[in-house]
């Protein structure tokens, strides 16, 4: 998986020096998430996914394994099926966003809370966006 994403970098950028928005759902923090709970380093795999374009912000919906498996009843694959694994995922996101709070980072990392109301998360991310695109030009340079 993360090859693949290396493999989309250089459209990313792209896009990036174009001026278009990129809207990527679970890029290189899951990798890492998913991946040391699998057992791999975690300090490897910041490494590894290090060369990958940043983001401007990083938003994490963050809610219970319970509320999660609520709202998709029927489990799609083996990590919607291990609640215990779920818990160790979720846990290691907000380790990861705390981690990512570091002043000097090019990137906004947001925890928003996905207990709270479709409205209620859209207008936190949109938020968000517009404090990005009023006070951040893009990160890379034609």
């Amino acid at each position: 998986m993360t090859m693949d994403k290396y493999d989309a970098a250089s459209e990313i950028k792209a896009l990036d020096r174009k001026g278009q928005y990129v809207v990527l759902d679970r890029y290189w923090p899951s990798a890492c998430c998913y991946g040391a709970d699998d057992g791999l380093d975690f300090s490897s795999m910041l490494r590894i996914n290090s060369c990958l374009p940043p983001a401007d912000l990083y938003v994490l919906l963050d809610m219970s394994v319970e509320e999660a498996a609520n709202r998709r009843p029927k489990a799609r694959d083996r990590y919607e099926r291990d609640k215990e694994k779920l818990g160790r995922i979720r846990d290691r996101y907000l380790y990861m966003w705390k981690l990512m709070e570091e002043p000097t980072l090019k990137s906004k990392w947001v925890v928003v809370n996905g207990h709270n109301g479709v409205q209620d998360i859209t207008s936190k991310i949109l938020e968000e966006l517009r404090i990005i695109t009023t006070t951040r030009s893009h990160l890379f340079s034609p």
